[in-house]
């Protein structure tokens, strides 16, 4: 009798264990055994007793050796090695982890794993699959994990969702299934889709259409793509297409001068996409266009400083957004000095900071001094603008030189 409660308790064990394990995610690396020092790294830490302290019986460890210059069934369209992929019991992908670094210590991958997953429950919870929205809504909540919104939609990842999508608004009426292809029909008559993010393709057949000398059907394809939904369009998407108009018109050269007589019109257009957010590859793009030589119309910013009319005559307080991000990256001590190179003479009283609509620091110098800031981590590549005062004798340009202190000042010896 004894035996058979001992037989019977080992079963009950085993079946727990078996239930246990079926339900586990699996964390899979992918990975080159032979020839990636880092992977072999990874795979220690995830083989090490400190990962399975954590893990216990919520993940499962896969490995896979990935070999040079072929892809693997496991390996889920990552060139990103070493990667890891975390899957749930039914398969399907919820976290990607790419060029996880050789260091990652076992508590840094279980924090980056486990939140995702804790995440995902909630999303999953709180998005039904039965409405448009609820499926587009939950797979846009899920992109940041995966790798973007083409990624998210395929087979591995959340396909079973946007499959529900596509029969829920085979029309798109509501602008999702626009959301993650950004489909178009092109030159040749053939519908494609957007492999980024960011609406490249649209803006690269724009770009055919111009050097075709087609301005006329560019002008309808882009009109057309203005009339389709827009709701769920990311900034980029939307940067992207104004991005289109403009690569319809511009110089194929950034030095060659400017022969549309759009030019106007697209300076507008530039100023637009970059104020809708300067750090984004449309954004930075635009900046970029507006001070080449084709066009010689640089923002007013830190990267190029100030031009005759940025800055109005007499007492003056002017805002100035681009560039002020990117200035101000790190934490660290900074310094500020407004270098006048033509025009009347002009005087900084203060300069503001802001991220958002606080004010971060309000900075005050001696004459002749440059303004001092010591910026904390917390606002370190977030400040959004800053406002500039003080009093002008007239139309002038400068630079503007912010400068982060690195090394501290020797002392002197006694």
């Amino acid at each position: 009798m004894g035996e058979m409660k001992k037989t019977l308790s080992v079963c009950l064990v085993g079946l727990v264990l078996a239930a246990l394990d079926s339900s586990a995610a699996t964390v899979r690396l992918i990975y080159g055994k032979d020839w990636s020092r880092a992977g072999r790294d990874v795979a220690k830490t995830l083989q090490s007793q400190a990962w399975k302290r954590l893990a216990k019986s919520q993940y499962k460890v896969e490995l896979v050796d990935e070999k040079e210059n072929r892809q693997s069934p496991a390996n889920l369209g990552s060139n990103k090695l070493p990667a890891i992929f975390v899957l749930d019991d039914k398969n399907r992908c919820y976290c990607v982890i790419e060029n996880v670094p050789s260091r990652a210590t076992a508590e840094w991958l279980f924090r980056q794993i486990d939140r995702a997953s804790e995440l995902r429950a909630e999303i999953e919870k709180k998005y039904s699959t039965d409405t448009i929205d609820g499926c587009g809504e939950l797979m846009n909540a899920m992109e940041r994990f995966v790798g973007g919104p083409n990624r998210v939609i395929s087979k591995n990842f959340y396909g079973d969702v946007y499959e529900k999508l596509q029969k829920l608004d085979p029309q798109d009426k509501e602008g999702w299934i626009r959301h993650f292809t950004m489909p178009f029909v092109d030159h040749d008559g053939k519908q494609r889709r957007c492999n980024h993010s960011d609406a490249l393709e649209i803006v690269e057949e724009a770009t055919w259409y111009r050097k075709e000398n087609k301005v006329y059907a560019g002008e309808k394809f882009i009109e057309e793509q203005m009339k389709l939904p827009r709701q769920h369009l990311t900034k980029e998407q939307t940067q992207g297409l104004l991005m289109a108009k403009f690569a319809l018109y511009a110089p194929g050269d950034m030095n060659r001068p400017w022969q549309s007589d759009k030019r106007d019109e697209m300076v507008k257009l530039l100023k637009r996409i970059a104020a809708a957010d300067e750090t984004t590859f449309w954004g930075t793009s635009a900046l970029g266009w507006l001070a080449c030589n084709a066009i010689g119309e640089p923002a007013f910013s830190t990267y190029w400083g100030w031009r005759k009319g940025d800055i109005p005559s007499g007492k003056f307080e002017t805002t100035l957004k681009y560039g002020v991000g990117h200035s101000f990256s790190k934490p660290g001590d900074y310094t500020v000095e407004f270098d006048r190179t033509e025009g009347a003479a002009i005087k900084f009283d203060s300069v503001s900071l802001y991220k958002g609509k606080e004010e971060v620091a309000k900075l005050t110098a001696k004459p002749g001094e440059p303004f001092t800031v010591k910026i904390e981590r917390a606002v370190a590549g977030k400040l959004t603008h800053m406002v500039l005062r003080g009093t002008s004798g007239g139309e002038s340009s400068g630079r503007i030189n912010i400068v982060r202190t690195v090394l501290r000042p020797r002392k002197e010896g006694k």
